[in-house]
């Protein structure tokens, strides 16, 4: 897989930045990127897991 870059830039409104927040305090991650990439991670690994990737 070479060293790919993607960048996404979101902004959370509304009910999905509640969510967000509340991800955060659950998880203790209050960096937004850090948590997207925990969330990234462990869905792909769940996934893996459950032989759908």
């Amino acid at each position: 897989m070479g060293k790919r870059k993607e960048q996404v830039r979101v902004s959370f409104e509304g009910s999905l930045r509640e969510k967000i927040e509340a991800l955060r305090e659950y998880y203790g991650i209050y960096n937004n990127t850090d948590l997207i990439r925990f969330l990234v991670a462990r869905e792909y690994e769940r996934l893996k897991e459950a032989g759908r990737l």
